[in-house]
């Protein structure tokens, strides 16, 4: 097959604050670069972000979003709303696609219940893994007749080779090197960003979800001089800010900042203005350990800034022993020392930047793209 039209479903709301909001589109963009007709095909749903959404995630309009109206009542009924919208977009795409020719499309999908459907209409299908959902036996059951399964981490591979999957490509997320370069100087940066000067900062961006890890760094946070050191908290959910910044509050922790969801375009801005980047998720799901393959972590290492993380089996899989200074999860001690090490020490620093920045090289949207393309058509 050498060039397909690729028919990229999901049923996600876009723009979304979330990070797989960017990982899909860009993988639309990259996948149009390798020269692909590529149409993305999501729900049309209430949205706060009302930017469009080539604007708002920074990608070249080389592609088409086709909004399909589906029931959005996942904010007035959010359980039942969400499988009434998510039963209703399948069986509107389904039918759609229904009296198409097979022979020159790939649909491509995060989305289980897609898979399961368009393979069984007889479409080639090619599911992106980024965990295992539902009871395993169930979830693979389901998946059985799909050839090609590309996963974002060894760890998820390694579940489907073992269930008896033969086509199976584990492929860490990337990242868009153009976003990091940037002209201003950190000075500038923090100027515009409203970020002190004078102080040694700290950083975590993404969610906040108790997996994340990042209540750990905020009791190191009340274990440093909040004169000299900031920690600066970029993205989450309200709901998860107010929990985060009640936690600081009843431990009466200083020297925090919570700047909340950010426009995509500013991240990285954020990220080149840190003396530190910090990544603590905690070993208490599976996700954590073995699934996840962080958006957040490839972007660590396109900023130029040392990374402090966790050592966990899905972060190694990712990063070189070289290229993160890894520490015990949930252990705010030894992050605290992490940390202190990569402030205090100039040399360690610089060397654990450089090696990373010559380590994402190899994690681009348009290199995974490629390798896709290239297992797709073997």
């Amino acid at each position: 097959m050498k060039n397909p039209k690729l028919i990229y479903i999901t049923n996600v709301r876009m723009p979304t604050e979330k990070a797989h909001g960017i990982q899909m589109i860009k993988m639309c963009e990259a996948f149009a670069n390798g020269g692909l007709d590529v149409l993305f095909v999501v729900p049309k749903r209430k949205n706060r972000i009302k930017e469009n959404t080539f604007s708002y995630y920074g990608v070249k309009k080389i592609f088409e979003i086709k909004y399909v109206w589906t029931l959005d009542l996942i904010n007035i009924l959010p359980w039942v709303g969400y499988w009434l919208e998510t039963l209703i977009f399948i069986k509107l795409v389904a039918f759609k696609y229904l009296f198409s020719s097979r022979r020159d499309k790939v649909i491509y999908t995060r989305d289980f219940l897609i898979a399961f459907i368009f393979n069984m209409l007889g479409f080639k299908v090619v599911y992106e893994a980024h965990r295992i959902i539902l009871k395993k036996k169930i979830f693979f059951r389901l998946l059985k007749g799909v050839k090609h399964i590309v996963t974002n981490s060894k760890g998820t591979a390694e579940e489907f080779i073992k269930t008896g999957f033969k086509k199976v490509s584990p492929l860490p997320n990337g990242v868009d090197l153009k976003e990091f370069d940037i002209k201003k100087s950190k000075k500038e940066l923090r100027e515009k960003l409203g970020l002190p000067q004078n102080k040694k900062i700290i950083m975590y961006t993404g969610n906040l979800f108790d997996w994340k890890g990042v209540e750990t760094l905020l009791d190191v946070s009340g274990m440093l001089d909040p004169d000299k050191h900031l920690t600066v908290i970029v993205g989450g959910q309200d709901k998860d800010i107010e929990g985060k910044k009640k936690y600081v509050k009843n431990k009466n922790i200083k020297g925090v900042m919570f700047f909340g969801h950010q426009n995509r375009k500013i991240i990285p801005q954020f990220l080149k203005s840190a003396d530190c980047l910090v990544l603590p998720n905690s070993p208490i799901s599976e996700e954590s350990i073995k699934y996840t393959s962080p958006v957040k972590l490839a972007e660590y290492m396109a900023s130029g800034v040392p990374i402090v993380l966790s050592d966990l089996p899905s972060l190694r899989a990712i990063l070189g022993p070289t290229e993160g200074l890894f520490v015990p999860p949930d252990d705010a001690e030894a992050l605290k020392i992490g940390i202190e090490k990569v402030l205090d020490d100039s040399a360690l620093a610089s060397n654990l930047a450089e090696s990373a920045l010559k380590g994402v090289l190899k994690y681009t949207w348009d290199i995974r793209a490629n390798k896709i393309l290239d297992f797709i058509r073997g």
